[in-house]
């Protein structure tokens, strides 16, 4: 399979993962220690990879370092999401808009060009992705707060890592796979494209709620999924 073929089929299995950690850490009782313990899993893995690969230029140092932080941020504003809201909607509010940011960006800051069909592509799936995450309304007053989030503080933590242990790890290492694999497929793709394809995430994280969660899943978020469906067949063909 040429590198061109399979990023597609690399990026939809970098959701599938995506979303099932996320899952995964939504169903964990404690939430601080699963989170914990899946950015242990990233600490660990990273640690013995460094040993194997050079370190990068003095130019990209700001860019890891502002990573990092940005890194810290989004995990510590996804764990107070997800101790107080809703796995089918938190989710998608996390990651409905990343399309169109990343396809503004990569436009107006990496001057990187998308044809008609592509833009029209990304536009579809973003549709789809925002009707997804407001299929039930606004988030109501009780879930205002999973948006916000302050340092967070916990005693005993020890004690309460070794409860998850199992389930932290398996949700690190899956973090960090899909992470992994988004990273090829950039390396070989459209930067915007690859991000739109890439939400689709917010479809499988939607069954999981269902299914798992007992969360509804009425016709508003099934007509949102169908929209980004139709939105990915609009990419694709924009590349045949």
């Amino acid at each position: 399979m040429q590198a061109g073929t399979a990023v597609p089929v690399v990026v939809l299995a970098a959701a599938v993962l995506h979303a099932v950690w996320n899952a995964l850490a939504h169903a964990m009782p404690n939430k601080l220690a699963g989170f914990t313990l899946i950015n242990l899993a990233f600490v660990g893995v990273s640690a013995i990879w460094v040993c194997f690969t050079p370190l990068p230029g003095s130019a990209a140092w700001p860019f890891v370092a502002a990573s990092a932080v940005l890194q810290a941020v989004y995990q510590t504003l996804l764990l107070q999401a997800y101790r107080l809201g809703d796995f089918g909607q938190m989710y998608p509010v996390a990651r409905g808009v990343a399309p169109m940011l990343v396809a503004v960006v990569s436009v107006s800051v990496l001057g990187q060009e998308l044809s008609a069909p592509e833009l029209t592509g990304v536009l579809i799936i973003s549709a789809g992705l925002v009707a997804l995450a407001l299929a039930d309304g606004l988030p109501d007053r009780t879930q205002l707060p999973a948006l916000m989030a302050f340092a967070l503080g916990g005693r005993g933590l020890p004690s309460r890592l070794r409860c998850a242990t199992m389930r932290g790890l398996t949700g690190g290492l899956l973090s960090l796979t899909a992470y992994g694999l988004v990273v090829w497929a950039q390396d070989h793709g459209d930067l915007a494209s690859i991000s739109a394809l890439r939400e689709t995430s917010i479809v499988i994280a939607a069954l999981l709620g269902a299914v798992f969660f007992r969360e509804r899943l009425g016709g508003r978020r099934l007509a949102a999924s169908v929209t980004v469906v139709a939105g990915i067949a609009v990419l694709q063909l924009a590349h045949t």
